[in-house]
């Protein structure tokens, strides 16, 4: 049956889906009631969980308004409460950390809002901040924006908070982290987008509950109760049938998976008569992170697609943080393991040069196990390379990439970052600089290829030069992740080293502090 849902993804994204008579609707609405088969094995957990160690460096917080009441009594929505009840509690159980105590009936105020997004201002730069919102959604009167009503004023265009602004009072001037909103309105797709700035796309998902032409619909259950349709399959997905709405059982709750599985649902309400209409959510996706919610408990498949990138990403940031000048590490060269002793802060010893040219650069145990988790059969060149040179076989990656304009896959800028860094981990420099260049003249804002010139040229005890690639790196981590993002901070931890070995000190000293003051903010000693 899982076969079945899966094949139905691509027609239900495209709107084909399940007609009121589809013949397919009855067992994939009964498959979405049931639970999973019991009896999937689970494959051999890893020592390292990726996908874990993503969700945990992110800090996670959300905010909850629920338009309960409004001027016009008649227009209340008693079930929003509940809605809101049901998110923030469904969200602090996937460990999201409340930014205020839910607004709700009079407490929905145009002005407790704003007051509450402006928290969101100062979280760091690898924040993650949901704001789900529930009540009326109002088009603008030149069918541009939505108007999110709340406590206290008149219903209609101009009157509450547009999206626009919930996005410019939320960032502020400050805050550079992912943004999600969550919209449980009428007519909630309209106008999301014409509105909105770039600064406001950039790094934001918005997820509305239907699009610009229906209303919210409400499912009643046997007690009588009711609540919104939208939310309540929102609440399944994190809860009760979470192995249902995480398709590859990868234990991650992605927006695609979230955004499928509730337009499923949606198409079941409606075929079953649980609900009088159709709704669509639709997804508005400017970041890159796909993270809604993660449960290890919950992993059956360690090898999806995502985690493999997770591994990818992690096992490159594993080999950019070591260096020729590495005191005590592990290497690790066929099959046996050896220490290797580095230089002084003065630079890269000669003996250390030649060592490294007739053996494979140190690499740590980390990086060695972050590889195993790279399928060996993966046909990206970028993957193999790093898993080659983090196996100590960095060798036989310059010759498997060979010249990366000849591959006939993988991005081009990946592939001479790969290269490159093999060639690093080989001590020949000059062509790992040459080759960094190269990737740059692809694409000058690339953070890694800045970061591995400057590593390199330093490396060489060219600091002067060093220090001007750092300079650009930092420019465009600033500019890309923020301000007080811990991937700043590494950067500028690796300028300080340099600034040091040009006797520049009292500078150092102050680009210490600013390190500390980054990981401080997000909590790392």
């Amino acid at each position: 049956m899982r076969v079945l849902l899966v094949a139905v993804l691509s027609a239900l994204l495209s709107g084909a889906a399940f007609a009121q008579n589809s013949p397919d609707a009855t067992p994939i609405c009964k498959a979405l009631e049931s639970p999973p088969p019991t009896d999937v094995t689970a494959s051999p957990s890893p020592k390292i969980d990726v996908a874990l160690e993503h969700w945990n460096s992110r800090v996670k917080f959300f905010l909850v308004v629920s338009a309960t009441k409004t001027a016009v009594p008649a227009a209340n929505l008693d079930f929003a409460r509940v809605n809101a009840d049901f998110v923030a509690g469904k969200l602090q159980e996937r460990g999201y950390q409340q930014l205020s105590d839910p607004l709700t009936g009079e407490r929905a105020t145009r002005d407790n809002f704003v007051d509450a997004l402006h928290k969101i201002n100062q979280v760091p730069d690898n924040g993650l901040v949901v704001v789900y919102y529930t009540g009326h959604g109002v088009k603008s009167d030149d069918d541009r924006e939505l108007w999110l009503q709340l406590f206290g004023e008149h219903l209609g265009s101009g009157f509450g908070l547009s999206v626009s602004d919930l996005i410019s009072e939320a960032r502020g001037a400050s805050y550079s982290g992912d943004l999600i909103i969550i919209i449980d309105s009428c007519f909630s797709g309209h106008g999301t987008l014409s509105a909105l700035t770039g600064r406001q796309l950039d790094k934001t998902i918005i997820v509305t509950s239907s699009n610009e032409i229906q209303t919210s619909r409400i499912l009643t259950f046997e007690d009588g109760s009711q609540a919104s349709a939208f939310t309540f399959y929102l609440t399944e997905a994190l809860t009760s049938n979470w192995d249902n709405a995480d398709f590859d059982r990868d234990g991650i709750l992605e927006y695609g998976e979230l955004l499928t599985y509730m337009g499923l649902r949606l198409n079941c309400a409606k075929i079953q008569k649980k609900i009088d209409g159709p709704m669509t959510p639709k997804p508005f996706v400017f970041s890159d992170e796909r993270f809604f919610a993660y449960d290890a408990t919950k992993v059956r498949n360690w090898n999806s697609p995502l985690r493999q990138l997770l591994a990818i990403q992690q096992l490159l940031a594993e080999l950019k943080n070591l260096d020729g000048e590495t005191l005590q590490t592990e290497t690790v060269s066929s099959g046996s393991t050896s220490s290797a002793s580095a230089a002084s802060s003065g630079g890269v010893t000669a003996a250390l040069v030649t060592s490294l040219a007739t053996q494979p650069h140190p690499v740590s145990k980390r990086a060695l196990t972050l590889a195993s988790l790279i399928q060996k059969n993966t046909e990206d060149p970028y993957a193999q390379g790093l898993k080659l040179i983090a196996e100590g076989r960095a060798s036989e990656a310059i010759v498997l990439l060979g010249d990366p304009k000849q591959q006939s896959t993988g991005n081009l800028e990946n592939l001479y970052l790969a290269l490159g860094l093999a060639q690093r981990y080989s001590a020949r420099y000059p062509e790992a600089i040459d080759t960094f260049k190269k990737g740059l003249s692809l694409n000058k804002a690339n953070k890694d290829l800045l970061d591995e010139t400057a590593h390199t040229l330093s490396l060489q005890t060219k600091y002067k030069d060093a220090a001007k690639f750092f300079q650009k790196s930092i420019a465009v981590t600033s500019r890309t992740l923020g301000s007080d993002h811990p991937e700043l901070a590494n950067t500028l931890e690796k300028y300080e080293q340099v600034l040091r070995k040009s006797n520049q000190i009292e500078k150092a000293d102050r680009i210490a502090v600013q390190v500390t003051a980054i990981r401080t903010k997000v909590g790392i000693q």
